[in-house]
This record gives structure tokens, sequence and C-alpha cells, in this order.
């Protein structure tokens, strides 16, 4: 048995000003073994990531299939496989969710996806298990979940990206509305200074023929 690791992808988001950021990975990995014994399919947790669900699925011939969940909160695990798949609860509290496969078979060979999911986090473990010397079998299997991968990883920038825009232009289209009212309200404020300077205006000049004819009589 053995295992290869191979690229990790990694996308980032972080909203205007820093305010909020959201994170996403995905590690792919190979795995060959002889079927009949044991196999371990390691996965590792990100750091000081807590309040996580891991999620373990598998993906043979384009079904997909639940194998077991774990709730770190209840520390609970729901298990599919039965006693087919386990997983160490003892390590899964310090962030290692390594699936333990037992009496494997032809019909186990496919992808193991191993899902850790916080709070605006999100890391993803993709295994390829494949019997020892099936290797055509095995890179088509990796093209095909490479491709998966990746368009799902670009959707998910575009919906951060998307929101960030939309967010960002209802914020400005506020900062816009409270900038007219302010100007509204000078121009009201400087017409009124103007209006009352109008007619004012008027009522000196009347008092003033009033005075200049006063003077005159006498």
């Amino acid at each position: 048995m053995y295992t290869n690791s191979n690229l990790t992808y990694i996308c980032s988001i972080t909203s205007k000003y820093s305010l909020q950021s959201w994170r996403a990975s995905l590690l792919q990995t190979e795995m060959s073994v002889n079927y009949g014994e044991k196999l371990v399919i390691p996965c590792m947790a990100p750091k000081n990531l807590k309040n996580l669900t891991l999620t373990w699925t598998f993906i043979s011939q384009n079904k997909r299939t639940d194998v077991l969940t774990y709730f770190s909160q209840t520390q609970r695990i729901k298990n599919h496989w039965d006693d087919r798949a386990e997983l160490d609860l003892n390590k899964a509290l310090m962030g290692d969710g390594s699936l333990y496969l037992n009496n494997l078979g032809s019909k186990h060979s496919g992808t193991y996806t191993c899902t850790y999911t916080g709070s605006q986090v999100k890391h993803i473990v993709q295994t390829l298990v494949s019997q020892t010397g099936n290797s055509g079998s095995k890179l088509w299997m990796v093209a095909i979940t490479v491709a998966i991968t990746v368009a799902a990883l670009i959707l998910l920038c575009v919906i951060f990206y998307i929101y960030r825009k939309y967010k960002g232009k209802s914020k400005d289209s506020w900062q816009d509305h409270n900038q007219q009212d302010a100007e509204m309200q000078t121009m009201h404020e400087g017409n009124s200074v103007e209006e009352l300077q109008a007619e004012i205006k008027p009522l000196a000049n009347h008092k003033k023929g009033e005075s200049s004819a006063g003077k005159s009589l006498q």
C-alpha cells in the first residue's frame, strides 16, 4: 500500500475592510491497496477549527454514498457503514478524522472524501483508493475528480464575489442617497437666506423713500 500526496487548492475571500473572511481548501491524495486488508485513510483538520462537523463520503461510478458523520459539539458519530468503517473518537477530538476501513473488496474502489465544515471554513480531503496495478482506471478517476472539485471551488469563489459586490453596491447607494439629502438641505438653507434678503431690501428702500418725502414737505 502507498500514499501519494498531490496538490492543495485554496480559495480565500475577504470582505471589504477585512471585517469577514471565508476559506475553502482541497487536498487530493491517492492510495493503492490489496483487497482484503485493512486501510486507514488519513484526514487532519485545519488548526484552530472549532465546533466542526466531519463528513466522510464515498463516490464510485458517479454514485455517492454517505459513510459516516462526526459532530464535535456532541461528540456523536453517525455511521452508515456499520462495522466496515470506523473513526477513532479520541483522535477525532484532537482533529484527526482518519477513516478506518475493514475487509475491502473491489466494490470499495473509488474516491473517499473527508469534509471538515466550520464557521466560514471548509476543508476537503479527497483520496482515490484503487487496487494495486489498476493505474488506467486510477488516472481516469483522478481526472474526473480534479475537474469536479476545481469547478466547485471556482463556483464558490464566484458566489462570494457576487455577494461582496452586491453588498458594496448597496452601501454605496445608501451613502449617495444621504449625500443627496445633505446637498438638498444646504440648497434650501441657501435659498431661504437669499429670499429673506430679497424681502428686506424693498422694505428698507420703502422706509428710505418715506423719510425723503417727509423732508420735502418740511
